[in-house]
């Protein structure tokens, strides 16, 4: 029986316990590009070559030691577990901790059988974090287990995978994707562009120093006032903008820059040295903008008190 017959009364719950836009984003979706590129349903960037899956991304290591929960999409049967791979801690590189668990990217997950040919893999939890057996039968939304960093991943995120047989199904419908079957159980828009997290620190950051909360706080003598922020999903072409202004008003940063290359996962800073007696006591803010074909789609205003 074709696909789109078999798919028609099989709906998917969206699998993490978070409010999408709010406290996760998805980051990548199933690549379509049969060649060396990538694209998604849309036709946009968001995926990478030959993913086959759905990234739902948390938004930093303290929401997941605080747990997120992954959740059954549909009714079905535990085919299979991971429960006991270590999650990559902050002092091991991806790339060392990669070549020690080769052959394992899904990380701890679970596999599940359901109705009408289907399978869904859930991958990257947190060890020790997986609830349920092989065997056991599950109804949609059951606890699955909580994300984590284990696999082949960078950041803390839920991959889903959904599998009609052997065939990888993407379970989105779009530009690029119109004859498929869309299998969410509810509507799930598409924003190709996400401002994730920001904040203010005492120099220039990394996207692993920002994951893991290590961005320092300002005072009176940090060596400098640095804003930064986390965009998902920049494109070629836009403008970003940041605007700092010291307690009495007046300009510390005016800066604005055209983006020569899309980015998936995008990390900007910008700032100013410490003057001679310190920084001024009050309250500093700063606005982050981003443009896209002259149109505004990402604003921002955050603000910083030193005393």
């Amino acid at each position: 029986m074709p696909l789109v017959l078999q798919a028609a009364d099989f709906k998917l719950a969206f699998p993490v316990d978070c409010t999408l836009g709010q406290d996760c984003i998805i980051q990548n979706y199933v690549d379509l590009d049969p060649g060396a590129g990538w694209k998604d349903h849309q036709c946009g960037f968001l995926s990478y070559d030959g993913h086959k899956g759905t990234d739902i991304r948390i938004r930093d290591y303290r929401a997941m030691a605080d747990g997120v929960a992954v959740l059954a999409a549909a009714d079905g049967v535990v085919l299979g577990i991971r429960n006991d791979m270590e999650d990559r801690g902050p002092d091991t590189t991806y790339e060392a901790y990669l070549k020690k668990y080769s052959g394992k990217e899904c990380g701890n997950g679970v596999v599940l059988v359901h109705e009408k040919g289907f399978e869904t893999q859930y991958c990257h939890l947190k060890k020790g974090s997986v609830a349920v057996k092989k065997g056991d039968r599950l109804g949609q939304g059951d606890v699955l287990g909580t994300i984590g960093l284990s696999g082949k991943t960078q950041f803390p995120h839920l991959h889903i995978s959904v599998r009609w047989g052997k065939e990888v199904v993407d379970p989105f419908k779009g530009v690029c994707n119109d004859t498929a079957t869309y299998l969410w159980k509810d509507e799930i828009g598409y924003t190709d562009t996400h401002l994730l997290k920001f904040g203010f620190a005492d120099g220039p950051q990394t996207l692993d120093s920002i994951e893991q909360g290590l961005a320092p706080q300002v005072g009176a003598d940090s060596p400098a006032l640095v804003f930064w922020a986390n965009v998902v999903g920049i494109k070629k072409g836009d403008t970003q903008e940041v605007i700092i202004r010291k307690p009495d008003g007046s300009f510390l940063v005016s800066n604005s820059q055209t983006i020569e290359k899309s980015k998936v996962n995008w990390l900007s800073y910008v700032g100013k040295k410490r003057p001679q007696g310190g920084w001024p006591r009050g309250v500093y803010t700063a606005v982050f903008s981003v443009e896209r074909d002259g149109a505004p789609i990402l604003e921002h205003e955050t603000s910083l008190r030193i005393d």
